[in-house]
């Protein structure tokens, strides 16, 4: 597996793989005005040549994250692991990447909210060293959810 830019081709993947991991997934225009509005971070996991036929449309992308750069702090919109690869190490890798880039670009610290409720995701963002900070009350809908805001300082 490899981290890549996410590339324009890959949008299509990308909502296909939002639509079977979240409740209110991202749409096409929200995908294309991220990847395309100069201030994204935005990284696909992608397995090797010899993997492709694995990812569930044949693409080998299984995983990405996104983030915007504002004022030397990056703000993690979303991170998706295609569910059968979900506990493989692409989402720390993911991390792990978008850290080094925001790094390249200047930024001192990454902040995210999660589903307060969503104790997967809480676990791997902890074990790749995010605190929470802060909790917005009834933040998330379908289902309702207060969101946990967790950062780190790179």
């Amino acid at each position: 597996m490899k981290i890549t830019d996410l590339d324009l081709r890959q949008a299509g993947t990308v909502e296909r793989i939002e639509k079977r991991c979240f409740s209110a997934p991202w749409t096409m225009q929200n995908i294309l005005d991220t990847l395309q509005n100069g201030h994204s971070i935005f990284l696909a996991a992608v397995l090797s040549d010899g993997q492709v036929s694995e990812s569930a449309d044949g693409t080998g992308l299984v995983g990405y994250i996104s983030a915007d750069t504002v004022c030397q702090t990056a703000y993690i919109n979303n991170v998706a692991v295609d569910i059968p690869f979900r506990r493989t190490g692409v989402g720390k890798a993911l991390i792990s990447a978008l850290e080094q880039r925001a790094r390249e670009v200047g930024c001192t610290e990454i902040t995210l909210e999660v589903r307060s409720k969503n104790l997967s995701a809480k676990a791997l963002y902890q074990k790749c060293g995010y605190k929470k900070c802060g909790e917005r009350k009834n933040y998330y809908r379908n289902p309702a959810d207060n969101a946990e805001i967790m950062t780190k300082k790179l």
